[in-house]
């Protein structure tokens, strides 16, 4: 059973302030290179009880109380080539905002939350 630790939450935010700051407004980084480059457990299709969903949650939760860009939005799924569902829901649930049911418009919210967290100095 893979324990997250407060250093495990701190390596994966330092992780993706690394990787917002790469210049490049197009640059986003994937589920499993994350998983790959942190050594995390493999994406075994269960999401909800992977750890970086957990690791993910508490980031969000912190990003949304400091009333900052979710740092997770840089992460996608490589085959769709956006975020997972569970970025829209946190979204959503943590920012107030409204998701749309419509996939432009979500695309639309998600690039505007990409944008945004580049610009960030977290």
């Amino acid at each position: 059973m893979f324990v997250i630790t407060q250093q495990i939450v701190q390596q994966t935010a330092d992780y993706l302030k690394q990787h917002l700051a790469i210049n490049n407004p197009y640059y986003t980084v994937s589920y499993k290179k994350i998983v790959e480059d942190l050594q995390l457990p493999e994406l075994d299709g269960n999401w909800s009880n992977h750890p970086l969903c957990k690791i993910f949650d508490q980031l969000d939760q912190l990003d949304a109380k400091l009333s900052r860009p979710l740092r997770t939005s840089i992460v996608i799924n490589k085959s769709t080539g956006k975020p997972g569902p569970g970025f829209f829901k946190a979204l959503g649930e943590y920012t107030k905002k409204s998701i749309p049911k419509d996939d432009i418009k979500q695309l639309e919210l998600w690039a505007d939350q990409l944008e945004q967290a580049k610009k960030y100095n977290y």
